[in-house]
Formats: structure tokens, C-alpha cells, sequence
């Protein structure tokens, strides 16, 4: 199977405030990512794809925004990314599939059946902390 490493840059920032009459910090986490383009590689921790990467070749990454955090503080701007897509039909119907699932079930957490298999994981933008704030589908050209 082949693997496909996302190349991506965030221009995010991250502070902490100290909470007046406290003795604790909020933090606040506001990222800003960009995606640069796709790499072929060996490496079987980058994001697996059912065909065969050519170079120089259109993909569509789909990922989602979300916001997270805990009791002390929020991180916005978080992507979690769903796969790489061989055909643009594809990865509409994957964000299609999530969308909906967000109108219909948002509360819980699982997958969603993707070709026959649960495979699309919900838990990271699910939660009692998450919101989900869109689902989105970007054209990235492999460059290495």
C-alpha cells in the first residue's frame, strides 16, 4: 500500500492568560494551517491511499476543522485529516457523508462506513469539549 506525507505549515499562535483571582492559566491555541502539497514515501505512519501516487499529479485531502480544549483553555483551528482521495467525486462524497452525519447523529462518537469498512473515525471532532466546525476538501499536487 502506498503512503503519502501531507506537507503543511501552521502559522498559529499560542498563549496563556493568567485568570484574575486565580491561581491557574488559561491558555489559548489559534492555529492557522496551511497545506502545501503531498510527498511520496515509505514511512507507514504517513496516510495510506488505495492507488498508486503519481508525481506531479492532482489529490484531494479532505480534513476537519474543529476546537477542542478542557476546563483551562481552547485550541482553535484544529485539522483532523480524513484521507487523501484519488478523484475529487470521492472526496465530495466523503465530506457529503460527514456533513450529514453532523446534522444527524453529532453527539456520537464512532465511525463511519467507508467501501465496505467503518474507517472514517468521529471521536476527534465529537465531544463534550469539540465543536465541528466545517469539513473541507483541498487539491494538492505530489511534488517529491
Amino acid at each position: 500500500m502506498p503512503f503519502l506525507v501531507v506537507e503543511e505549515v501552521d502559522y498559529g499562535t499560542y498563549h496563556r492568560e493568567e485568570v484574575e483571582g486565580s491561581d491557574y492559566a488559561e491558555w489559548r491555541d489559534d492555529k492557522d494551517i496551511n497545506y502545501l502539497g503531498l510527498h511520496r514515501t515509505d514511512n507507514k505512519h504517513a496516510e495510506a491511499v488505495d492507488f498508486e501516487p503519481v508525481l506531479g499529479s492532482e489529490y484531494f485531502l479532505v480534513y476537519v476543522d474543529y476546537d477542542t480544549g478542557d476546563s483551562f483553555g481552547r485550541s482553535y483551528g484544529n485539522h483532523s485529516i480524513v484521507g487523501i482521495f484519488e478523484t475529487a467525486k470521492e472526496a465530495y462524497e466523503i465530506r457529503q457523508m460527514i456533513e450529514d452525519d453532523m446534522k444527524t447523529g453529532a453527539d456520537k462518537f464512532g465511525s463511519l462506513p467507508y467501501k465496505g469498512r467503518d474507517c472514517i473515525y468521529t471521536g476527534t471532532w465529537k465531544g463534550y469539549f469539540e465543536n465541528f466546525n466545517s469539513c473541507e476538501v483541498v487539491p494538492l499536487r505530489v511534488t517529491q
